[in-house]
């Protein structure tokens, strides 16, 4: 009996069906490698292949990913100012012997010289010293006299805070207050405005008014820096208490606008 070589399966052989799939195998991969293909997409490192075109890509390294770390603040000295200002001081003292001619009273301008030493690794508060030195000789800085040119000295602690909201790394916005010891020397002068009858006693007190003074300081300012450029508002209170003197005492308030240089290592 003659054996049977294909056995129909709904009408169609099961070789030929294997017949067909492996035809549809053999054609897949040619059809997947034709560059010709507008579908056909293949990496060759930098070069891939869109249809008829070359298109070029930057191929990205870690290095181009990579962001510079922010810089930590320094341990120890972490900044430092250094500016000059002018501004207003008033001045009111006490147990005078001659009323009046600017001794008892005498408000006017003044110029100063201060320096700020900060340390530590705190981004935001910082506490260090300053050095400051102001003169003043009352009104119209002594052009027509003046009771007392009073040369001061403060050597301050200070606490600095900055304000990370309006700070970046070209802008730096800071709020700072000092206080510590202050003292200076007061020359007495002759007086403010013309002598008449009382030029032996004005005279009299130029020559013997003279004299060393200690005392306190407190203040406040705040400051703007960009880069090393630094502006700085400064409001300050100082009381002043005369050694070996009749005087007795001066009150000394002023508001300074400063500018200068300024190095900060923030972090920023």
């Amino acid at each position: 009996m003659e054996r049977t070589l294909l056995a129909p399966v709904g009408g169609v052989s099961r070789r030929l069906l294997a017949g067909i799939a492996l035809g549809f195998a053999l054609v897949a991969p040619a059809s997947a490698q034709d560059p010709t293909s507008p579908q056909t997409t293949q990496d060759y490192g930098e070069t891939v292949v869109h249809g008829h075109e070359l298109v070029q890509y930057e191929r990205v390294t870690p290095d181009v990913l990579a962001v510079e770390p922010r810089r930590e603040p320094r341990d120890g000295l972490s900044a430092a100012e250094l500016t000059v200002g002018l501004g207003v001081v008033g001045r009111t003292t006490s147990a005078t012997p001659i009323d009046g001619h600017g001794y008892a009273s005498s408000p006017g301008p003044a110029f100063d010289v201060a320096s700020r030493f900060l340390f530590g690794k705190n981004r935001y508060l910082r506490f260090g010293f300053s050095a400051r030195g102001l003169h003043q000789r009352g009104r119209g800085f002594g052009r027509e006299g003046f009771g007392f040119a009073s040369t001061v000295l403060d050597l301050a602690l200070t606490a600095r805070t900055m304000f990370p909201c309006m700070s970046n790394e070209n802008r730096k916005v800071w709020f700072a207050l000092s206080l510590g010891p202050s003292g200076g020397w007061h020359d007495a002068g002759t007086g403010r405005g013309t002598m008449g009858d009382d030029r032996g006693p004005r005279r009299e007190a130029a020559r013997t008014l003279d004299h060393a003074a200690l005392g306190w300081v407190v203040g406040v300012d705040l400051g703007l820096q960009f880069g090393a450029f630094l502006v700085d508002l400064a409001v300050d209170v100082r009381q002043h208490f005369a050694i070996g003197s009749d005087v007795g005492a001066h009150f000394l308030p002023s508001a300074i606008l400063r500018a200068g240089w300024a190095f900060d290592a923030s972090g920023y």
